[in-house]
Order: structure tokens, then C-alpha cells, then sequence
């Protein structure tokens, strides 16, 4: 009745295109519930969750985006926080940082720390790299947080392949063969080529080679 002063045209749609409408016409009556429909909630309360991880960058992105500094800061803590706030800028929902090598790259939040490192380091795109080999392979993807190379370190550490992969010791090496030092025409090297077909009454072919000289 609400309907009739609208122009309104139905259309039906397939069964197969719609299918939870399909689905429920084909579920029995008596397997349908029937209640009565409850013009309120049954527990009219709102919660809230509350994360105990904080963002490294928090205060940075609270201060350039309110220019306020957060409660209980000293003063030194306050310089600082204004002075690392100039490498930052805030473009929802990201923080990017101005790097030393005129490069913006992207602020990462820890919980993607790991799987980052482990990409780098162990699936398709590392080959169990030290720490340096793996934070240049993050930054040139456009990835940064302050601690990187700490966190890279670290990593290599706890990697059960690296550690497993000791280097060479003075067992598993081949000693080494001094090269002969000598003097020009100190060390000779005499060979002969022959025989050929006579020429002048010559056979064979002398050659001498001086070891040094050539």
C-alpha cells in the first residue's frame, strides 16, 4: 500500500542468479523456525575492543594530524617527537617516511614485521641472505620502520637453516700450491713435434718454451 504512489516495475529473477532466494524456497516449512519477530535487542549494549598493542608510529600520526602531543610527555620527549615528525607525512590509512636516500617509503605496523622478513628471507623472494643483504631487498620494496636492521639481525639469528649452514672450516679446505717463482729463462719447457714429412733433411721440430717469458 506504502508502494502504490511509486511507479514501480518487478522483475523476476532466475533462480540460479539468486541463489539464497533459491535456496529458501526450497527448504520445508517445517524446518523453518517460526517466531515472532522482536522489535528490540536482546542485549542493548555496545562494547569496545581494546588492543594492548600500540603503533610504533602513534604519537607521530596523532601529532601531525591534531599538531597535539600526546599526555605525560617531558619536554625532551616533546622535541624529539617534533623533530622525527618532519621525515613523516600522514595519507590515510598510511604513514610514509622521507628516507636519507630521497626515497618515501611506506611505515609498516609490527605485526607484519615477521611475515615481511620471512618473505625476504626464506620464500621465493630471499635465499637466506644476511641481515644487510635482507633489509636492502625491504627497503627497495618500499617498506620502513626505525628498527629494520635490528629486527633483520635478529631474525638470521633465530633462521634453523642458517644456523645449520656453518662455514668453512680449515678441515674442509684445499691446501694451497705455491706457485714456482723463478727467474727469466731459470726454468725450461722442451718438447718434440714429429716426425713430419722430410724438409732439408728435417724430421722433428724442437720446441722450447721458457717458463716465465713464454
Amino acid at each position: 500500500m506504502l508502494l502504490q504512489e511509486f511507479d514501480l516495475e518487478i522483475k523476476d529473477k532466475k533462480g540460479v542468479e539468486n541463489h539464497v532466494a533459491c535456496h529458501f524456497s526450497r527448504l520445508r516449512t517445517k524446518d523453518i523456525q517460526t517466531e515472532i519477530i522482536r522489535e528490540t535487542f536482546l542485549n542493548e549494549q555496545l562494547y569496545m575492543l581494546l588492543s594492548s598493542i600500540k603503533a610504533w608510529y602513534a604519537d607521530l600520526v596523532n601529532y601531525l594530524v591534531t599538531k597535539e602531543f600526546p599526555p605525560g610527555l617531558s619536554k625532551s620527549q616533546k622535541d624529539k617527537l617534533r623533530a622525527d615528525a618532519k621525515y613523516y607525512f600522514w595519507d590515510t590509512p598510511y604513514l610514509w617516511n622521507f628516507c636519507a636516500d630521497q626515497v618515501v617509503r611506506r611505515c609498516v605496523l609490527e605485526v607484519e614485521f615477521h611475515s615481511i622478513l620471512t618473505f625476504y628471507h626464506s620464500h621465493s623472494c630471499g635465499g637466506h641472505f644476511g641481515a644487510k643483504r635482507m633489509t636492502h631487498k625491504v627497503l627497495e620494496s618500499g617498506l620502513y620502520w626505525p628498527f629494520i636492521f635490528k629486527d633483520a639481525y635478529q631474525f638470521c639469528k633465530s633462521c634453523e637453516k642458517c644456523q645449520k649452514t656453518s662455514n668453512i672450516t680449515h678441515k674442509n679446505q684445499i691446501p694451497l700450491t705455491n706457485i714456482l717463482v723463478s727467474e727469466f729463462y731459470y726454468v725450461w719447457d722442451i718438447d718434440f713435434i714429429g716426425p713430419f714429412p722430410s724438409s732439408f733433411s728435417n724430421l722433428y721440430i724442437l720446441l722450447v718454451v721458457d717458463y716465465v717469458s713464454k
